[in-house]
């Protein structure tokens, strides 16, 4: 007798696993991949763009406060020397009295008002007097006197609205003989420039 027959399971055969990427996976990264490269190249020429951008304006800044402070040097310099020719030619032309304080007092009490960026005018003569008017940093004037009854000693006065002595506000001894701006035209022979120094009363000049 045959042995019945035994179903056999049937065979299957599993296919292998793919290997590959899919294809939307790869055109995702070419994609990301793109951009990125692209926005890390505009990246960086905005970047040197910028840095040339940032040293030209900041050239040009340079030279143009370079141009400015020249310009008010050169300015501030010469009034100086433009009143001093002023007040030569007045003294040429019999307007100007240096034998006469009070003549003097006005009339550079005048000058002080005219010329707004000087900080101080004066003269002193051979015989020891001396006159100057000041500015102080609030903007009104003072007068310093030195006079023959009392030699190498100033007053200093605070002046009304017409340029006259309204109060005595210090008192000191100085003689100005000794300091470059006399001393240094005097040996020159003409009107100079003294190194730069500091008041005694006014150190922060």
């Amino acid at each position: 007798m045959n042995s019945p027959r035994q179903n056999e399971a049937p065979k299957t055969t599993s296919r292998p696993a793919s290997q590959g990427v899919s294809l939307s996976v790869v055109l995702v990264l070419t994609f990301v991949v793109q951009i990125f490269a692209a926005v890390s190249i505009t990246g960086y020429l905005s970047f040197r763009n910028g840095q040339k951008a940032v040293k030209t304006l900041a050239a040009r800044l340079q030279r143009e406060v370079s141009d400015r402070v020249t310009l008010h040097l050169d300015y501030y310099l010469a009034t100086p020397s433009h009143v001093n020719e002023i007040n030569l030619s007045a003294y040429q032309l019999g307007i100007l009295n240096l034998q006469k304080q009070s003549s003097l007092q006005h009339y550079f009490y005048q000058q002080m008002q005219i010329f707004d960026q000087l900080s101080y005018i004066n003269f002193g003569s051979e015989r020891g007097e001396f006159i100057g008017i000041g500015r102080q940093d609030n903007g009104t004037l003072y007068l310093e006197v030195i006079t023959l009854a009392q030699p190498e000693r100033y007053y200093r006065y605070s002046l009304d609205q017409a340029g006259d002595k309204h109060q005595m506000i210090a008192t000191e001894k100085y003689n100005f003989r000794e300091d470059e701006w006399y001393s240094k035209a005097v040996i020159a022979g003409k009107p100079t420039w003294s190194n730069i120094y500091q008041w005694q009363d006014i150190p922060e000049i």
